[in-house]
C-alpha cells in the first residue's frame, strides 16, 4: 500500500524502519480482513468448528504480526535495534508517514506495541511512544481534536437564548466537549 510520498532521505534507517512498521500493520489488516471474510462464509455454512478456528486465528494474528515485524526490524536495524535515539527518529518518520491516514490511531497502537516489546516498557516512555494525549479521533470533520469552550452567565438577565448562542459559537469553532459549561447552563435554565 502506498502512503506518504517518499522523501529524499528515503533510505535513512529511520525511514526504512517506519516503512517496515507501516507495512507490518497493513499486512495485519489485510490478513485480518481475509480471515474475517472466510469466517463469515464458514459461519453462514454453519461450519462451526472452522468458524471457531477463524475466531481464534483473528485473536492470535496481532501477536503473530508483531513478532514478524519485530524480526524484520531486528534484521534491518541490527545492533541499533534498541537505540533510543534511533527509535525517536523512527517515531517521527512513522508519524509523518501515517499523518494523512484516517485510521492512523490504529497504526500508532501497532507501533506502540512494537516499542513496548523491544524496550520492555513498564509504565510510559513518552520519548518513544505515541501518548493518548496525542491520539485524537480521526475520520470525518466532526472528529477533530477536542476543544473546550467556556460558557458564562454574565448577569441574572442572561437567558437560555444567550447561553445557547454561546454554545453555537463554541460548536461553530469545533468544540466537541463543553466541560465547564454545565454550571452556566444550569443557572440559565434553573435560576437559584
Amino acid at each position: 500500500m502506498t502512503h506518504a510520498s517518499e522523501s529524499p532521505r528515503a533510505n535513512a534507517p529511520e525511514r526504512r524502519a517506519a516503512a517496515l512498521i507501516l507495512d507490518g500493520f497493513d499486512d495485519y489488516n489485510a490478513r485480518f480482513s481475509d480471515i474475517t471474510r472466510r469466517a463469515r462464509k464458514r459461519f453462514e455454512r454453519r461450519d462451526w468448528k472452522l468458524a471457531q478456528h477463524d475466531n481464534a486465528a483473528r485473536i492470535d494474528l496481532y501477536d503473530v504480526c508483531l513478532r514478524e515485524t519485530l524480526a524484520r526490524l531486528e534484521a534491518l536495524l541490527e545492533e541499533r535495534v534498541r537505540s533510543r535515539p534511533l527509535w525517536r527518529a523512527i517515531r517521527a518518520a512513522y508519524a509523518e508517514r501515517i499523518a494523512a491516514l484516517p485510521d492512523r490511531e490504529l497504526y500508532k497502537t501497532f507501533y506502540n506495541s512494537l516499542v513496548r516489546r523491544f524496550f520492555l516498557i513498564d509504565g510510559v516512555a513518552p520519548d518513544l511512544e505515541f501518548l493518548a494525549l496525542e491520539i485524537v479521533p480521526t475520520g470525518d470533520e466532526l472528529q477533530r481534536p477536542f476543544v473546550t469552550g467556556r460558557l458564562e452567565v454574565r448577569d441574572q438577565k442572561d437567558d437560555g437564548a444567550a447561553l445557547l448562542h454561546q454554545v453555537a459559537e463554541i460548536a461553530r469553532h469545533g468544540a466537541r466537549s463543553l466541560f465547564g459549561a454545565g454550571k452556566g447552563l444550569d443557572r440559565a435554565f434553573h435560576p437559584m
